[in-house]
């Protein structure tokens, strides 16, 4: 993923993180998340994404959270 591209869905997010030898699978799709969101932080705080992608990295997972709360998982 180049340098400021958007994420659009997790598929993307999770190609970002893979950039960053970062994947994460646990079994838990929910855990998953939070987890992608931590590494997504520590990311942000060592500077080595952008602002933007920070943002649209956050809203994505807010987005799949509520989808797979509200399916009651």
């Amino acid at each position: 993923m180049k340098p400021n591209q958007t994420i659009l869905s997790i598929f993307h997010l999770k190609e970002l993180l893979r950039e960053f030898r970062v994947l994460i699978y646990t079994g838990d799709p929910l855990g998953d998340l939070w987890l992608m969101e931590e590494e997504l932080r520590e990311l942000y705080q060592m500077k080595l994404i952008s602002d933007i992608q920070y943002q649209q990295g956050i809203q994505v997972i807010r987005k799949e959270t509520k989808k797979l709360e509200e399916s009651g998982y």
